[in-house]
Order: C-alpha cells, then structure tokens, then sequence
C-alpha cells in the first residue's frame, strides 16, 4: 500500500513507523489512522521484523485529533444538519490493533504528544521520550473524555492518583517528569532518542521470536486476568516453550558464548 501520511522503513530488524503530517504537528486524520493500521500490520507479517518503532516526523509525535473534524461536527449540530449519532464512530481500535500483533512497539515521542496522541503512545509496549516532549491528556480542556483505553491505561502505568490529576487537570508532562513518575521508561536527549529507539529494538529483535511474543501475550493477559488464569497461562506457554528449538538453540549459544541464531519455531 502506498502511504501519505505514514513513513515506514525497516533497518537491522527494526521496523519504524512514522506519522507523517509534520506541518500539522502529525494531527491525527481518518486517512493516518487507516494507514496506520496497513503499516504496523505489514510490519508485523515481516519475519525479518522483530520489534517496530512508532514515533512522529518533525518535531512532534502527535498534537491529536485534527481539530477541523471536531469543528466541523459542532457546526453540523449547531444548524441542525444531522442529528446527534451518540458516540463518534471509530476505526478498528488502536489499543486491539496493538494486542493483536506478535511484534513489540515502542513508541519514541519525540515532541508533543496530546488527546489521541497521548493514547496512543499509552497503547504501545515501551515509552521512550525526549528531553523536549510534552505529554497531556488534554480532553478535558477540550469538553471532551478520554478514549482509546486510556482511562484503562494510564492507572496502570502510573498509579491511580497521578492518573486522575492527569485526566482532571489536562496539564502538560515534560519528558523527565514523564520519566519520573513511569508514564515513560527512559528520557533522553533530543538527538539521541531515536538512536537509543532502535537499540533498544534491537536488543528485542536478537531474543527468540516466539518467546518474545509468548511474554508480550503473558503480560498484557496479567493486565486483565486473576493470579489463578495467569498462573495456568504460564504454565501451559512455558510449556509450549521448552519444546522449541529456539529454546534448544538458545542453550547451545549460551554454552558455545555466541548469539543464538533463532528461527521462530
């Protein structure tokens, strides 16, 4: 598929995609959010890609919603032109499209990232940020509530009552505050973010391909399940496991001191 406003490339088993409406600050459209979902499930399909980087071009990851949709349904009300529909439709969910693949993603926020592109880098795996990006979750500022599972999120990264000073405050998080309080899980200089991104790919992508996806499947589960589902999905995955031969190729590399050379199965 050909993209407009998504960049994608692929270096050293890493994949990276990238919005891509840098004069907009990466204001999220209709047509990013379809090209979203080809670009990251592509990447997916690809064995050579073992972890996928999700970042903006410029100098924002993504200032939200583009706001002119927003306008344009508060002027169609307001003439009377179509009736309220009750809740705004929705692509394919960010969050589910996320779950669904096998590949870890790590977002690099490398600027504002506001409304749903707070969200959004919430729904990834692991959160990098510069020393120059802002953080908010904005939607209280803007008349409107959370959406795309932040309300589920963001108390689980960083505990209820930061969450709710976020969510009621709509205040912006600088990248070492962000870091401070695990909204991110490291913060760096501006020039080296996407540089410690894909090493950070990297390191994923040389692990067992399908321990790599078991472990991400194990630990999403945990977010949602009792101590006894956990407990009998580990077993039955650890299982799986042991009868790899990446599993038995690890052990080789392990004695032999060398990288393992895994082949997903």
């Amino acid at each position: 598929m050909a993209f407009e406003e998504v960049l994608v490339s692929i270096r050293e088993g890493v994949g990276t995609v990238a919005m891509n409406r840098p004069d907009k600050l990466n204001a999220h459209t209709p047509r990013m959010g379809r090209e979203l979902r080809e670009a990251f499930l592509e990447m997916d399909a690809d064995p050579d890609v073992g972890a996928i980087i999700f970042t903006g071009a410029g100098r924002a990851f993504c200032s939200g919603a583009d706001v002119g949709g927003f306008q344009a349904r508060v002027d169609e009300r307001a003439s009377g032109d179509v009736a309220d529909a009750g809740p705004a439709r929705r692509e394919v969910g960010f969050g589910h499209l996320i779950r669904a693949l096998n590949t870890p993603v790590i977002a690099a926020i490398n600027g504002v990232a506001v409304g749903m592109g707070f969200t959004m880098s919430l729904c990834c795996d692991l959160r990098l940020a510069s020393e120059s990006a802002r953080l908010s979750a904005i939607f209280v500022r803007r008349g409107i509530t959370p959406e795309l599972g932040s309300s589920f999120n963001l108390p689980r990264l960083i505990g209820f009552g930061k969450a709710m000073e976020m969510v009621l405050t709509g205040r912006m998080v600088g990248g070492p505050e962000a870091a401070e309080m695990g909204l991110v899980n490291h913060v760096y200089p501006d020039d080296q973010l996407m540089e410690k991104a894909q090493e950070l790919g990297q390191t994923i992508a040389k692990n067992p391909p399908l321990a790599v996806q078991w472990s991400r499947q194990l630990m999403f589960q945990g977010m949602d399940g009792s101590l006894d589902s956990q407990l009998l999905a580990e077993s039955h995955i650890l299982d799986r496991a042991f009868k790899t031969e990446d599993h038995a190729e690890s052990l080789r590399a392990f004695f032999e001191k060398r990288d393992g050379d895994y082949k997903g199965r």
